[in-house]
């Protein structure tokens, strides 16, 4: 629709040129008469087709402005959603960190825990282990003295026959 709007300001344009072209011949003839078929024509023509022209362009332009009105609300109604989102995410994620700290403080302690039980299991396994010496010390001092008390009894059943 603009290139119609375009012929009807260039036909808008021929007819003023048409009559400064007229102006010019008549100061030399002074008998010179005005087209007016040629005049009145292109510049009636030359404003009708300018008018429709403009007219059915703000109809295409306002219909190109409302479809992109109706794309700019649709992606501001996206750009809000996703704000809300991006909100969401970074509370999560800050949640996040702070339970991620907890479970740090928490894997400090457990591991401070299983150093300590370690230590007493250590020194436990040295107590059992001098523990078991004692018993097989006593063990084998039960054996000797078994084996005297055996000495003993033989030689007192020796002694009593």
């Amino acid at each position: 629709m603009i290139f119609i709007a375009l012929l009807g300001f260039l036909a808008i344009i021929f007819s003023i040129l048409y009559i400064i072209v007229h102006f010019i011949k008549k100061i030399k003839d002074k008998q010179r008469i005005l087209s007016k078929k040629i005049f009145y024509t292109a510049l009636l023509g030359g404003f009708s087709l300018f008018i429709v022209g403009v007219a059915f362009a703000d109809t295409d332009e306002l219909a190109q402005i409302n479809e992109l009105e109706k794309q700019n609300q649709s992606l501001s109604d996206e750009n809000d959603t996703l704000k809300l989102e991006n909100k969401e995410l970074k509370s999560k994620i800050t949640d996040y960190k702070n339970e991620k700290e907890e479970l740090e403080t928490k894997g400090i302690e457990f591991e401070k825990k299983i150093e300590s039980l370690e230590e007493k299991k250590k020194s436990l396994e040295d107590e059992k282990n001098t523990l078991e010496e004692k018993v097989d010390e006593l063990n084998n001092k039960n054996a000797d003295l078994d084996n005297k008390v055996a000495k003993l009894t033989e030689t007192n059943t020796n002694l009593d026959e």
